[in-house]
């Protein structure tokens, strides 16, 4: 038997109504499994306040743990950079939302 889980999501991020289908500003991938969320393949412009708004809802769900990727040494707020070398998500970031105020 096989049994998907509704665990990966398209993530757009808008100006504007959605009901009006504006253009997307940002578009990326979310994969979620139990308390932990993992962000990659994002492009285009995330702005601070749409991260905000992204961790009020990922805590909402009760998300704890935010695991994202991000090129070039860019920093994202609120994230500590994952430094396991050769171990899986060695150069990603994590967000301890359990750590910090939402």
């Amino acid at each position: 038997m096989i049994w998907l889980d509704e665990s990966q999501y398209c993530l757009r991020i808008i100006d504007g109504d959605p009901s009006q289908r504006p253009p997307y500003r940002a578009v990326g991938s979310i994969y979620i499994h139990g308390d932990v969320a993992i962000l990659s393949g994002f492009h285009g412009q995330v702005m601070r306040a749409d991260l905000s708004e992204f961790l009020a809802k990922m805590h909402d769900r009760k998300i704890n743990h935010l695991i994202l990727e991000r090129t070039g040494n860019h920093r994202i707020p609120f994230a500590r950079k994952i430094n396991t070398p050769g171990g899986p998500f060695h150069g990603w970031w994590h967000i301890n939302l359990g750590a910090i105020n939402v």
